[in-house]
């Protein structure tokens, strides 16, 4: 069961359609899950989670928050704190 309290995650409503029975209906709840893209501030590079960083063993789908502290941007070398959210 997915927590429905984070904040990284955003929930529908429910769509529901009337089954075959008239007296029944059927309710799918479907999960949209939001991913933030991360900029650097010194060099402009940007760090997305939905597509990760494979090459240096960041799966896709993974949270800033959740890359080692010790990880360093791959561009200038500069460390998590450097780097701001951002909407595009």
């Amino acid at each position: 069961m997915v927590d429905k309290a984070v904040d990284k995650e955003r929930w529908t409503k429910p769509a529901c359609k009337t089954a075959s029975n008239p007296n029944e209906k059927v309710c799918v709840v479907s999960e949209v899950i939001e991913y933030k893209s991360w900029v650097c501030l010194i060099c402009g590079w940007v760090y997305n989670e939905e597509d990760g960083l494979p090459d240096e063993g960041i799966a896709a789908g993974t949270r800033f928050a959740d890359i080692p502290d010790d990880w360093r941007c791959p561009l200038c070398d500069v460390g998590k704190a450097d780097f701001v959210a951002v909407e595009f």
